[in-house]
């Protein structure tokens, strides 16, 4: 994973070599310029934001973009590469805001970070990242998929429930939990695939997921179940694929046994 991480900063180091410290930053979104600008980031009053000034940048503030239509995009923030994590609700409610680029050495996002950001459809979590926050990604309900990195030790409290439209999820290995009702009420997620490192998941956590199709878990050992950690149907209908050699102790398992058709890896 700190591979992965380092190739993405030296990428983004070459683009950002290709550019001179002081150039300003060429804005997709005026809105988005004007909300850095009245922060206080051009510290040369210039009226432009330079690389320079962006890599300055340590925090963006609690709700300094929240509740702004206006906003459309945030590409550009892959250039704060000074930025380690996203504060509490700073992107919440930016209802129109369709893409956004994080950049590569992030390591924490606080609570509410993306609270009802309703326009994303995709984001890339980078590797760097370490710690989320309850209701991290609650009701983002354009998302389409999500992966979370390695390093994040556990998916916290209701951090992508309501995502609507969310219809994959990947855990790389590395993650340790799934905190209850992480991804309650995803209607149309389809996919779920669970790394050997998951130990538990919690409460409710896929309650609500009506049309799981496939559900892939590499764990050896089978991770300890909370209550109603997923519907009835899901269990009934969904088949629930295993390593080879861990059939016997899923089926045996609490809350694993439930699934009527569990199948090992080939």
């Amino acid at each position: 994973m700190r591979s992965v991480s380092f190739f993405m900063v030296f990428l983004l180091s070459l683009n950002m070599a290709a550019q001179q410290p002081d150039e300003p930053i060429v804005f997709a979104c005026d809105s988005t310029k004007a909300v850095c600008l009245r922060a206080g980031w051009d510290t040369d009053g210039d009226g432009e934001l330079s690389y320079r000034e962006a890599a300055a940048v340590t925090h963006l503030g609690e709700e300094r973009f929240a509740f702004n239509r206006s906003v459309l995009s945030f590409d550009e923030l892959q250039y704060f590469t000074g930025l380690r994590s996203i504060d509490r609700r700073s992107l919440a409610d930016t209802y129109n805001m369709a893409t956004i680029t994080l950049p590569p050495q992030l390591e924490e996002i606080e609570e509410r970070g993306f609270w009802s950001a309703t326009g994303i459809t995709h984001i890339t979590l980078p590797s760097s990242l370490r710690k989320m926050h309850a209701l991290s990604f609650y009701h983002c309900e354009q998302l389409i998929d999500i992966t979370i990195p390695g390093g994040v030790e556990a998916v916290p409290h209701r951090a992508f429930m309501w995502c609507g439209k969310l219809v994959q999820v990947t855990l790389q290995q590395g993650v340790g939990s799934i905190d209850s009702d992480a991804f309650r009420y995803c209607p149309r997620l389809q996919e779920v695939s669970l790394p050997a490192s998951l130990k538990s998941i919690g409460d409710r956590a896929f309650f609500g997921d009506f049309f799981i199709k496939m559900i892939t878990c590499t764990a050896p050992v089978p991770p300890a179940l909370g209550e109603n950690v997923f519907e009835p149907r899901v269990c009934s209908e969904t088949t629930l694929f295993v390593p080879q050699g861990s059939l016997e102790a899923y089926r045996s398992a609490e809350g694993w046994k439930l699934f009527r058709y569990i199948s090992e890896l080939f």
